[in-house]
């Protein structure tokens, strides 16, 4: 591309990602199978705690052992695909195909963090509306598919009592009954709005490339922002929430572009052609989703 008015073109600002959001906490699993990108359903293993009983013969009837755990479902998760368009004249300078998709590949690694941190958190996917994507954070309701029983939505269990608490009582809630709930590694999830207060706490523990806990557990700070609680809606200012669940797998397809997928577009109504580069996500959580309405101010 040539500079307009003798100035020398140059290459961009570098561009540095966003630390310790959503997707440096997650386990990606290698799994040849592309049918994935069509959504996945697994059965989880029980979550619950172990049983106990007594070798020594006791004056009372010693009950028989039980399961630890019996009925177990089939979990689902839903796919959705994260995707940049640039925008190119069909003729003129700045039009190389190559550069295009330099451009477009650019375009999605920088900004598909915060779409899928987005679209995990809410369900929504952006300028679409009535169709959300299940699993995702913010729900107050279970959703399960009519024909085959299989759960794709967990509701949140609220973990505070109506009215939003400080930043330790909520981490402590949460991780109270995440041991109880899970027993593992789990993962804490905050809007970075929340990332001051933890710190002025000394709530957070660096850990090579991610955060965690003094417990344990990983947090994913999400730089999109989002605060809505379970019921879908904002909170107060100054208010934000957190939730907790399990481990999260994510799985996701290699990028694909305009010249691998013949994906581009024309756009008649300003003569401009349109080069994609796109990639499909599958993320859920093992068992527990609990949820704190939280307090970011008088820290």
């Amino acid at each position: 591309m040539v500079a307009a008015q003798g100035r020398r073109y140059s290459v961009a600002p570098p561009f540095a990602p966003a630390r310790y959001g959503l997707l440096t906490v997650v386990d990606q699993p290698i799994d040849p199978d592309p049918h994935w990108q069509a959504g996945i359903e697994f059965q989880p293993d029980p979550c619950g705690p172990a049983s106990a009983t007594i070798m020594n013969c006791p004056v009372v009837t010693i009950p028989a052992k039980s399961p630890t755990a019996t009925g177990l479902g089939v979990v689902g998760a839903e796919p959705f695909t994260v995707y940049a368009e640039v925008p190119c004249s069909p003729i003129g300078q700045g039009n190389d195909i190559e550069d295009l998709r330099s451009r477009a590949t650019n375009a999605l690694t920088r900004g598909e963090a915060r779409t899928v941190e987005t679209v995990f958190w809410t369900g929504t996917v952006p300028s679409i509306t009535g169709t959300p994507v299940m699993p995702h954070l913010a729900e107050d309701t279970a959703v399960f598919e009519a024909l085959t029983g299989t759960r794709l939505q967990t509701a949140a269990t609220t973990v505070t009592t109506g009215s939003a608490v400080d930043v330790v009582t909520a981490i402590g809630l949460l991780e109270g009954a995440l041991a109880v709930c899970y027993g593992g590694e789990g993962v804490i999830h905050v809007p970075a709005t929340a990332v001051a207060a933890l710190a002025a706490y000394s709530l957070l523990v660096k850990d090579g490339d991610r955060l965690r806990t003094f417990y344990g557990n990983r947090v994913a700070v999400y730089s999109s922002d989002d605060r809505e609680g379970p019921t879908g809606a904002n909170p107060a200012a100054g208010q934000g929430w957190f939730y907790a669940t399990g481990a999260i797998t994510l799985r996701r397809t290699g990028i694909n572009d305009a010249l691998a997928s013949k994906s581009s577009a024309f756009d008649r109504s300003n003569n401009t052609a349109v080069y994609i580069a796109e990639r499909t996500y599958v993320i859920g959580w093992d068992c527990c989703h609990l949820a704190a309405q939280v307090s970011l101010l008088g820290v």
